[in-house]
């Protein structure tokens, strides 16, 4: 009878299936990822010191050296970094079973499993295969992590061109459970992870990685009245809500890994995802690319010169983007020019040090003009980004025992922000003040009619560093590759802020005003962060067990090591995975991340109250007199904390049939004080004055000194708060078929059930108005208002790659199964205050019960179909991209979304008289490049 142990000795663990084959009249290994090596690749000869890696890598197209390629031990976080001839070294090296990975500019993956013994030394021929539509082997869809690593998808340059993406947020379609979307730069794009639809809270929560340095959102602060309109404007803005993925050309990305599940503790300053991106640097001849569809005309061009070992080689980029929503209309409008240089460099010190230093420049620019079809309300708007970002990072091979390597990370990122709208106001006087704080004074009056304009500029400076210390030791047979790390970051604005005439100020609704604001006196966001984490990696019974477990803390606003002006936030995080039986994998985590607030959310601007105390207007000029009663409130929150989120997957990963593989994960997220703007109420008591006599072409006389009664007045203004809370729960899987050589079709399947459940933890008020007046009774509404809303999606991919024409067709065809949504609604209210007298009456149910539209001021009225459940019918949509290699020289691509126009009328199960066209629109374009 065969043992179990004896069983997996004859297996290869960590997913690698090792096949004997001939090849050439030599015996090779072909691993299940379909990278080769021959005997002969390894050598071995005795040494009398540890372990000891050196060898070449090459081109399998050119059979010309690789550089720049980056060479690393999985379990140890030991590196090298190929030269000009391809070659690399590592020393000191323990005994054991480790993963040799390699990686290069748009190769595929390559990994080793090596077992180093005592006094030996590996001497290694790598082969790298070109991710090249001239290859079998093409990659043009996501690709899942290895195991071990936090749950991820990797997309590559290839992948990103045949998608024809325009920018980041296009490449995110590629994702388990995401739809198809035409293209769309009209409108800010917000990053959406694991989440039906995006929204402030996860797009502020995703955190945007660019080469090793994060793009901070937190200074900005582009809202023209926070304490009425929370984060809102009339133009184009993203404050509040994270960053705007339109900004970040696709064209310059050499590779972006969306980290879905529980990341490292190095990164932080997140609550959603991390996305990853790597823009293209080395050596590169000059590219030139053209694209067009019925929306956007976009070129770009790129080249790379020099070498990293002699003297450094530099990546420079440009690219140009115009967008027109209807191509019929010139009036809305978004540009986009982004320029680049990526330096990168490898020392060659007795301590090497490999560097890449980054400068980017972007302008977006958002316009609304005046529509010659619709001048009665001239309104207009615009809204122009400009970012000059500098960064650098750099890892440092030492070589000690508690310090194998150094990295570190550096950036400065500097933005001007201009945004500027205009509306005709119209239609009655009323009064108002320019006053800054409790008084009363005379006010004045604004025009009948009038333009109101306002300018918001915004000066948003982010620096940050990082630097982290990396070491291994082992224990019995199991490695621990540590990670120790410190980072230091601060968020300010410079800006002039608000700005707008007085005299022609804004719409003031209610005693609700508005005042200028400068945003240099805003004090700056800083944080202090430290982290540990270790990996441990052991094999038991010749099946790899694989765990990291890591602590992360934060410091908001520091006053002191453990001590904040704010808050602190610890963040436990654990991945696991262990072989438990050959090619199949199962993996968990759990973790905690934290997001810090925004300046708009940590400092929000006053609210200002301009209430009527006394009014006597006349067509006399001279004679009318109005008293404002100014009330200022500070609308900070000392309650606000850091937000969290509580993150929990589990999971498997199954190796079959050589390279074919399937990754299911299932998940549950739950952030349940996430950042949004909430009521707070305050009942003030406004005095109302007399006339004590009217001088002829005078105005009244008036003495403030003796109201003559008070007026009580329900102020309610938007403060910020942790109100909002989000439950995301899932099942995502990603199933590879591998290459059909006989059809010479690759095909995958991804998808994922969703459901994301948000709401708010609150109450909330509702004053009804009556005729311009304040109600008697301002009702209190319950917390748990919001909406359920569930997908359930697949993908099927169809990849045919001809090698000999250079040639590639993608056939997608997506079907939503399920799509559901039906909102939490708080009808009645639990309550009301009294405007009388400023007292709370809570309501008892038969009370809440008895409430009919008769009661003008409590009761809600909502529509029936509220509460209908809105579902659909399930739906395909077919997808069509092909792109084609003319020689060396020319590349053409092409492709269309919804190609057989499937666009039903359905019935709407919420509005049961509306009908609506289902899937997104027949959308096509096309792209051409060349290379020179």
């Amino acid at each position: 009878m065969i043992t179990y142990s004896k069983f997996v000795s004859k297996a290869i663990a960590f997913g690698l299936l090792i096949i004997l084959v001939p090849l050439r009249g030599r015996t090779a290994l072909i691993s299940a990822t379909g990278r080769y090596f021959t005997a002969d690749t390894i050598k071995t000869r005795g040494q009398t010191h540890s372990g000891f890696i050196s060898g070449v890598v090459t081109d399998s197209l050119s059979r010309k050296p690789v550089e720049g390629a980056t060479v690393s031990i999985n379990e140890l976080g030991l590196f090298a970094v190929t030269g000009q001839s391809g070659r690399f070294s590592m020393k000191n090296i323990p005994f054991g079973n480790i993963t040799l990975s390699v990686q290069s500019i748009n190769t595929l993956p390559y990994s080793l499993k090596l077992n180093i013994d005592k006094g030996k030394s590996h001497t290694l021929n790598i082969v790298l295969i070109p991710n090249s539509l001239s290859l079998k082997e093409v990659q043009v869809v996501a690709r899942e992590s290895n195991a071990g690593k936090p749950t991820s998808s990797v997309i590559s340059s290839t992948a990103i061109q045949h998608l024809q993406a325009t920018s980041l947020a296009d490449i995110l379609q590629l994702l388990p459970g995401a739809v198809t979307a035409n293209p769309d730069l009209s409108g800010v794009n917000k990053a959406n992870i694991r989440q039906y639809s995006s929204n402030n809270t996860g797009g502020f929560g995703t955190s945007v990685i660019i080469n090793g340095s994060a793009v901070s959102a937190n200074a900005n602060m582009q809202a023209v009245n926070t304490s009425t309109g929370g984060n809102g404007a009339s133009f184009a803005t993203a404050a509040g809500g994270g960053v705007d993925l339109r900004l970040i050309s696709a064209d310059n990305i050499e590779s972006v890994e969306v980290v879905r599940g529980i990341p490292s503790v190095e990164y932080g300053d997140l609550s959603s995802g991390s996305i990853f991106v790597r823009t293209k640097a080395g050596q590169s001849p000059l590219k030139i690319t053209g694209r067009i569809n019925p929306e956007i005309t976009q070129f770009a061009a790129g080249k790379g010169v020099g070498s990293e070992d002699k003297g450094g080689s530099l990546y420079s980029s440009v690219d140009y983007t115009r967008t027109l929503a209807d191509q019929r209309s010139t009036y809305t409008s978004y540009d986009r020019v982004t320029a680049s240089l990526q330096y990168t460099r490898n020392f060659k010190w007795i301590r090497p040090l490999y560097s890449n230093t980054y400068f980017n420049y972007i302008m977006g620019f958002d316009n609304s003009k005046l529509d010659p079809d619709n001048m009665r309300y001239q309104t207009s708007s615009r809204s122009r980004d400009y970012s000059f970002r500098l960064s650098t990072e750099g890892k440092w091979k030492l070589g000690y025992r508690l310090a194998q390597s150094l990295g570190y990370n550096l950036l400065v990122n500097y933005g001007v922000q201009k945004s500027y709208q205009q509306e005709l106001l119209s239609g009655y006087i009323y009064p108002m003040s320019t006053a800054l704080n409790d008084t009363v004074a005379r006010g004045t009056f604004v025009p009948s009619e009038y333009i109101s304009r306002v300018w918001v500029e915004g000066k948003p400076l982010n620096i940050s560093a990082r630097v982290n210390d990396n070491f291994y030791f082992r224990t019995g047979s199991g490695f621990h590759k540590v990670l120790l790390g410190a980072q230091y970051s601060s968020d300010a604005n410079n800006g002039k802020g608000k700005t707008f005439d007085p005299m022609n100020p804004p719409r003031i609704l209610n005693g609700n005003s508005i005042r200028q604001r400068t945003f240099s006196s805003v004090p700056s966001l800083r944080q202090l962060s430290f982290y540990a984490e270790d990996q441990f990696s052991v094999r038991l019974s010749q099946r790899e067990l694989v765990i990291s477990a890591g602590l992360r803390y934060d410091n908001v606003q520091p006053s002191g090591f453990l001590k904040s002006d704010f808050g602190t936030a610890w963040s436990p995080r654990l991945n696991g995975s262990f072989e438990i039986v050959r090619n199949f994998r199962l993996r968990g985590g759990y973790g905690i991340t934290a997001k810090a607030p925004s300046l708009l959310y940590l400092y929000p601007e006053n609210a200002y109250f301009d209430l009527l105390s006394y009014n006597y207007y006349t067509d006399r000029p001279g004679e009318s007199l109005v008293l404002i009663n100014t009330r200022v409130f500070d609308t900070r929150n000392s309650e606000l904390r850091i937000t969290r989120n509580h993150k929990k997957e589990i999971g498997f990963d199954w190796s079959f049939a050589g390279s074919r593989r399937l990754n299911v994960t299932a998940y549950h997220e739950s952030t349940s004080d996430g950042y949004e703007f909430q009521d707070r109420l305050n009942i003030l008591k406004v005095p109302q004055y007399s006339a004590t006599s009217f001088p002829q072409g005078q105005p009244p006389v008036v003495d403030i000194s003796s109201p003559s009664s008070y007026n009580n007045y329900i102020a309610l203004m938007d403060i910020p708060s942790n109100g909002r809370k989000i439950v995301n729960r899932g099942v995502e899987f990603d199933l590879d078929l591998g290459r059909f050589d006989d059809l010479r079709t690759s095909f995958t399947i991804n998808g994922a059930w969703l459901e994301t459940r948000s709401e708010n933890q609150n109450v909330f008020y509702i004053k009804y108005t009556q005729a311009g007046r304040d109600p008697s009774k301002t009702g209190i509404f319950g917390s748990g208002e919001g909406n359920v809303k569930e997908r359930l999606v697949t993908t099927a991919r169809a990849v045919h790659n001809i090698p000999e024409l250079r040639f590639v067709i993608t056939l997608t065809a997506q079907k939503v199964w399920r799509d559901r949504s039906h909102d939490l609604i708080q009808a009645s209210p639990i309550g009301y205050i009294e405007t009388a007298t400023g007292n709370t009456v809570w309501l008892t149910e038969a009370e809440r019960a008895a409430i009919t539209p008769d009661d003008l001021e409590l009761y809600r009225n909502i529509n029936p179909a509220m509460y209908n459940t809105e579902s659909w019918t399930p739906g395909w949509v077919f997808n069509l991209r092909l792109t084609r290699e003319l020689g060396r020289s020319l590349k053409f691509s092409f492709y269309a979304n919804n190609v057989l126009k499937n666009n039903p009328l359905e019935k709407n199960t919420r509005y049961l008289n509306e009908f609506e066209r289902r899937n997104p629109s027949l959308f096509f374009g096309a792209e051409i490049g060349f290379s020179f």
